[in-house]
Parts: C-alpha cells; structure tokens; sequence
C-alpha cells in the first residue's frame, strides 16, 4: 500500500467536491452536530502523523490465522507461574488439554477432559490485524495479543497470567486439523 501526502489544493478541491454531500448530511440536526464535534478533534490533532512502518519480519501482508484446529496441553507449574490459585482447575490437575477451533473470525475453545470429551470453555468471535489479534467471547471478555504462525504452531503472546493468559500464552497450539 503506497500513503500519499494530499497537497493544499487538492484538500481544497477534494473538500469542494463533497461540499453537496455535507450540505445533505447538515440538514439533519443530530448528523451536524456530530460533524461540527469531528471537525472541532480534527482541529485539536497535532501536525502531519509520522508515516506508518512495520516490525521488523512482519510482512505488510500478514495478518490471516489459518482456520483449522489447534490443540495445546497446559501443566500444573504453568499454572503456578500465571498466579492461579491453588484452588484454579489449572493448579489441581497435572495436566490440561485444550482445543482451540478457528474459523472465519469465529473461535470455539475446548477443554478436552481424558476421557476425550471435550467441553466448550470459551467461544465467540476474532479480529486479526497483521500480527495482532482480538479475541472477544460470547460472555464479554476480552483479549489482545500479538500472534505468529510457522506452519504447524501457532503462538500467543500475552501476559501469562490469570486463566485466559495461561492458556492461550503458555505454549505454542499445534495445528492438528
């Protein structure tokens, strides 16, 4: 993506151009006021932003986690070092498996018991930005973390504290399907 710098005349034709369509906009009371409230931030904003760069190894095209399955399997001392509680599920048990189902900005999270039932423990919706990941669940809880994928792992990097860090950050999902 190439970004352009406009020069003055062409803000001045550009605004000229849309002018019909603000005046539509305008007879509207509530639609003017929300336009003269952008237009007083605008104004506020400091000079030109400094142009936009990536993270070193991270492709402008980045950004699409494949959809598929992913599992991953978290101790008893992962548990202990994200400060669960001895009480947590996570700190009673050895081990815990996880399944991890992505699919088109859905996600479904699975706690696969060891009797190979599996129980779903978080699931809602996704939002991916380059290396940056959104993750929003159906009960409103919320996490960001950066993300990368090697063709077979897929790794989360946040806070590895409380149930969510634990388990999304401790280790890298294996793709499994």
């Amino acid at each position: 993506m190439k970004l352009v710098t406009a020069a003055a005349a062409d803000l001045v034709r550009l605004r000229e151009a849309v002018a019909p369509v603000y005046a539509h906009l305008e007879r509207e009371s509530e639609t003017r006021s929300f336009i003269k409230s952008i237009t007083q931030m605008r104004a506020r904003l400091p000079g030109t932003p400094e142009p936009s760069t990536c993270r070193p190894g991270i492709s402008p095209a980045a950004g699409v986690i494949p959809n598929g399955t992913y599992t991953v399997t978290i101790t008893r001392e992962d548990a202990h070092r994200g400060g669960l509680s001895p009480e947590d599920d996570l700190s009673r048990l050895r081990q815990k498996r996880f399944r991890l189902v992505l699919n088109a900005g859905a996600f479904v999270l699975y706690e696969v018991h060891p009797n190979r039932r599996a129980e779903v423990g978080f699931a809602g919706r996704y939002s991916v930005y380059r290396d940056r990941i959104d993750v929003i669940g159906d009960n409103g809880d919320q996490l960001t973390a950066r993300w990368s994928f090697d063709g077979e792992r897929l790794r989360f990097e946040l806070p590895v504290k409380g149930d969510y860090g634990v388990v999304w950050g401790s280790h890298p999902w294996v793709r499994i399907g």
